[in-house]
C-alpha cells in the first residue's frame, strides 16, 4: 500500500468511527444534561468515566480515542494509524463535538446534533483526480492573475 493508500484508510476508518461515536455518546451524556459531570480537576466523574469506557472499549483495537479537555466543549478525538509499504505510519485526527458546558463550568447544558455525516468513502482515484482538477484551476488562476499585475484585484 502506498503512502495516498495508507491516508485514505486512515482518514475513512476515522470517519467511520467518528459517526459511529457520536450517536453513542450522545446518548451516554445526554443522561446527565443540566448535571454536572466534571470534578474540579477536569475530569469525568467517575459513574459517568466508567459508561463512556464501556462504549470505548469496542474501539481500542481500531483507534486511539481521548476526551479533549476544554472548559467549553464536551469533545472526543479519534485518532486513527495506517502503515504504508515501506512502514512509514500515516495518523489521521477528527474531533467528535458532543456538547457544550456552562460558562466554563462542569455542568453540560447543550448537546450538538450530528446533522452531518463525515465522508467515509475517499478512494485514491478520487483524491488523484480532485488534485488534478485542483492543479488546473490554480494555474489558470495564476494566469489571470498575472493579466491583472499592473491592477490589482479590486480598486481602492
Amino acid at each position: 500500500m502506498n503512502a495516498l493508500e495508507a491516508r485514505v484508510r486512515a482518514i475513512n476508518k476515522a470517519h467511520a468511527i467518528a459517526n459511529e461515536l457520536h450517536p453513542i455518546l450522545t446518548a451516554v451524556f445526554s443522561q446527565h444534561l443540566g448535571c454536572k459531570i466534571l470534578k474540579v480537576d477536569g475530569s469525568l466523574l467517575a459513574a459517568i468515566q466508567k459508561q463512556v469506557e464501556s462504549v470505548l472499549a469496542p474501539y481500542e483495537k481500531r483507534a486511539r480515542i481521548h476526551r479533549g479537555r476544554s472548559n467549553y466543549t464536551l469533545n472526543y478525538t479519534v485518532n486513527t494509524c495506517e502503515s504504508d509499504s515501506q512502514g512509514h505510519a500515516k495518523y489521521y485526527d477528527i474531533g467528535v463535538y458532543i456538547g457544550e458546558f456552562e460558562n466554563a463550568g462542569a455542568v453540560l447544558t447543550k448537546l450538538m446534533p450530528h446533522d452531518k455525516p463525515l465522508k467515509t468513502d475517499y478512494t485514491v482515484e478520487d483524491v488523484l483526480e480532485a488534485r488534478r482538477q485542483y492543479k488546473e484551476a490554480k494555474e489558470l488562476a495564476d494566469h489571470l492573475q498575472s493579466a491583472l499585475w499592473p491592477f490589482g484585484e479590486n480598486d481602492r
